[in-house]
């Protein structure tokens, strides 16, 4: 119940931010707009629109997940909300899977909102749909899940500025770093490699859950990808809200 009540008044926070209707508007007004650049593509016209509209949707998926995050924690220490809301009969677990809980049914209920705009404006300007474009929006959600964890955890132990570099820097790597194994690990020898190593398996492999170009070419995804995605997604933001807990926990607050 109290879980609830913390991430109910998370939500509400969240969404009457002018942050967020910022991120929103920007989001909606680059799907529009996407029609108008696919012109310029004489050749993948509707390619460029399911292109620009998933891009904007997980773009919008990390902005959200790292600057509302950072954010609403910042705030709940600067007005001193936090040391009330943990002065009461409200656990330090209580109030970080609340809070992320809040956050996470904030960028679901957007992504959906986004996502059921994108597939309808597709569907009239080029009388398309492919159910598997909601698949990699799932996707963009789960990214959004690991960034609200780790957003969550640097806020906890830095800056606001600093915590939004550092979340910004796991998704670029989450990227990057599979990259670098896959296509340079002939010219990685000795320690360099052993440290891309530890940092492809101790940090987020988001590779895992980018299939935005098999699905605007060929329209499809294998299933045991979905699934095995799906369960890494959930697993990872689960592990690092754990790794929250357990260092806001021991951490003295000031």
């Amino acid at each position: 119940m109290k879980i609830l009540t913390i991430s109910r008044n998370t939500y509400k926070e969240a969404v009457r931010s002018k942050l967020f209707l910022l991120l929103t508007i920007f989001s909606l007004v680059i799907i529009i707009a996407s029609k108008v650049i696919s012109m310029l593509v004489v050749s993948a016209g509707v390619r460029v629109i399911m292109d620009m509209g998933l891009a904007t949707i997980e773009l919008f998926s990390i902005l959200t997940a790292v600057l509302i995050a950072v954010n609403l924690f910042y705030k709940e220490k600067e007005r001193r909300t936090l040391f009330n809301i943990l002065s009461k009969p409200v656990s330090r677990e209580e109030f970080i899977i609340g809070k992320f809980l809040g956050i996470s049914a904030v960028l679901f209920v957007s992504i959906f909102i986004l996502g059921s705009v994108f597939l309808l404006y597709l569907w009239v300007v080029s009388g398309q749909f492919s159910f598997y474009l909601i698949y990699q929006m799932f996707f963009s959600y789960l990214i959004g899940n690991i960034l609200i964890a780790f957003s969550l955890l640097f806020s906890t132990l830095s800056t606001p500025i600093l915590s939004s570099i550092f979340s910004f820097g796991i998704y670029l790597i989450g990227y990057f770093t599979p990259t670098l194994i896959t296509y340079y690990q002939a010219k990685f020898h000795g320690a360099t490699m052993v440290l891309l190593k530890i940092i492809y398996y101790i940090l987020p492999n988001l590779t895992i859950l980018n299939w935005k170009n098999k699905i605007i070419h060929s329209q499809t995804i294998p299933f045991n990808n979905f699934i095995t995605g799906t369960i890494y997604g959930i697993d990872y933001a689960l592990i690092i809200l754990v790794l929250t807990i357990i260092i806001f926990k021991t951490k003295e607050i000031n």
